[in-house]
């Protein structure tokens, strides 16, 4: 029970981190685009 419990926080911490790390990497491209335009 306890391990799945760990297995379950784990995913969700990595989903957040790449929810968090996309975001980051969508806003420098659309700064990049916006300096090209």
């Amino acid at each position: 029970m306890w391990k799945l419990l760990q297995i379950t926080t784990l995913q969700i911490n990595s989903k957040i981190v790449g929810i968090h790390i996309f975001r980051k990497f969508l806003l420098v491209l659309l700064r990049r685009t916006h300096v090209n335009l």
